[in-house]
């Protein structure tokens, strides 16, 4: 039997905190003052959306929120959420945009790439402690019922612009709460 990883290393795994393992469901204007302050700022037709927080209270390698019409899908499962935002920090967080990057088919070297933005999502970028953090946005093609991902004004809640408002809210509110510099947003072309 092979010794488990965390005795050969001679350290004690760190447990998940419950209180952060599970989202918090909450109303989208109970994000307000958070990092995800935007999802508290999207005007819906329908007040029983839901927004799903997972910030942690200090230092963790991800934070992320998500808008989500409540209600079940046909196979009887939560709804897809219509927009996700996520922050990752630490190391690994180059290598998941350089992925990204060629996912996309975003122009890049094999070391670096720059933000950007897409029809169905994009990255923000900056500096966290030397190292890379990043931000990311998705909006889910499949976010409910027809209609549902429209906002009070007829605005798609997953039109490019949309995105990268929703996008740059969260990684400025995310980088002044954990320090970051050089904070470099996509643009919308």
């Amino acid at each position: 039997m092979q010794p488990q990883p965390t005795a050969r290393l001679r350290c004690k795994p760190l447990p998940v905190p419950a209180s952060e393992a599970e989202p918090e469901q909450v109303r989208p204007a109970a994000a307000a003052g958070t990092s995800c302050a935007a999802l508290a700022d999207v005007r819906l037709p329908d007040p029983v959306w839901t927004a799903e927080l997972r910030i942690p209270r200090g230092p963790a390698p991800m934070a992320s929120c998500a808008l989500r019409r409540p209600g079940k899908d046909e196979n009887g499962e939560p709804r897809d959420a219509v927009v996700q935002l996520y922050g990752y920090y630490g190391d690994f967080s180059q290598r998941m945009v350089l992925r990204a990057a060629r996912t996309d088919g975003v122009a890049g070297d094999r070391e670096r790439t720059g933000p950007w933005l897409t029809r169905s999502g994009g990255w923000a970028l900056a500096r966290c402690d030397g190292q890379t953090a990043a931000f990311q946005v998705q909006g889910s093609p499949r976010g409910g019922a027809e209609g549902d991902e429209k906002t009070e004004d007829g605005r798609d809640l997953r039109d490019k612009r949309k995105l990268r408002d929703l996008l740059a809210s969260f990684a400025k509110k995310e980088s002044a709460a954990r320090g970051c510099e050089d904070l470099r947003l996509p643009s919308v072309r």
